[in-house]
């Protein structure tokens, strides 16, 4: 139960903050993806943060 709520209080949290800003892709090389059962890249995707 208490593990529950706790992701249930991070999803709020986080929804909250994601309303406030806008994402977009900064300078950095973007990473190939690698191909197993689910789609990941070798590395970081770098985002840009802005308020809106």
């Amino acid at each position: 139960m208490g593990a529950q709520y706790a992701e249930a209080e991070m999803m709020v949290l986080m929804a909250s903050i994601l309303r406030s800003v806008a994402f977009e892709l900064s300078d950095a090389p973007i990473p190939r993806p690698v191909l197993t059962f689910t789609m990941r890249s070798d590395g970081p995707i770098m985002l840009r943060t802005r308020a809106l």
